[in-house]
């Protein structure tokens, strides 16, 4: 009988993460090296494209950033394309008062849309670049819930790119375990080189807690009534590798 209430426990608590977090991004981690590419061609487009998934039963309006990393070949034209439009290579959000844009990325209940995409026009320069898309609602816009990382290289080798995540961490960050679980006053991760950052997620989806984390260090979840919450666990970038079940009893 024992083991028959621990097979539910554990299948109320799969479902509860799948619910839990507000936006789901498949992948979180794209790796493209677009080898022997005809350079001379300066309307050269290369594309990358990830899922968007609404995991929740009501509507939301989705809020992105593109963060284009230093070191990316300046000759380079970036672009995102959601489900309202493809932006001009200057445009890095779809929501800013500064630039007067007002258009938020809908999806409906349970939604997902596959056709969220990031172009690359490389202008006739070889070489890498890392960009990341930074997930917000118009509810929380200062809440980042998700984040795409896409590590593009054009004609170069990625082994030679300064990639410094990969999906090795998303690998390393799935074998991280955590204790107690169920736990009434502090929680701490299984060592490892991977985890930065904890955010703390109730069954709504609203972030509650954010934690930096050093291996070894217990974190203080006192304040928080009983009930499963999911942590999402972050690299030194803020990139989402992995989500798992507490128990706070």
């Amino acid at each position: 009988m024992k083991s028959v209430y621990t097979l539910i426990f554990f299948i109320c608590g799969f479902a509860f993460s799948m619910q839990a977090q507000t936006l789901l991004i498949d992948p979180i981690h794209t790796i493209d090296n677009f080898e022997n590419q005809d350079l001379t061609n300066n309307e050269l487009d290369l594309e990358s494209y990830i899922t968007v998934t609404n995991n929740t039963e009501e509507g939301v309006g989705i809020i992105w950033k593109r963060i284009v990393a230093e070191d990316c070949p300046q000759e380079w034209d970036t672009q995102v394309c959601d489900n309202n439009l493809c932006y001009f290579f200057t445009i890095d959000t779809n929501v800013s008062e500064e630039i007067g844009i007002d258009a938020p990325f809908e999806l409906d209940a349970n939604e997902s849309f596959d056709g969220f995409v990031f172009h690359v026009w490389p202008r006739g320069v070889p070489g890498c670049c890392r960009v990341k898309i930074e997930f917000t609602t118009v509810d929380e816009p200062d809440v980042i819930i998700e984040t795409a990382l896409f590590d593009v290289s054009v004609n170069t080798d990625l082994v030679n790119c300064n990639f410094t995540s990969s999906t090795q961490e998303i690998a390393e960050a799935q074998l991280v375990s955590i204790y107690p679980n169920p736990t009434s006053d502090a929680f701490t991760l299984s060592n490892n080189d991977v985890v930065k950052q904890i955010d703390v997620f109730n069954s709504l989806g609203q972030k509650l807690k954010s934690f930096d984390f050093v291996n070894g260090e217990y974190l203080d979840i006192s304040d928080l009534n009983a009930g499963l919450y999911s942590l999402a666990l972050k690299n030194q970038e803020g990139i989402v590798l992995h989500s798992v079940m507490l128990d706070k009893i």
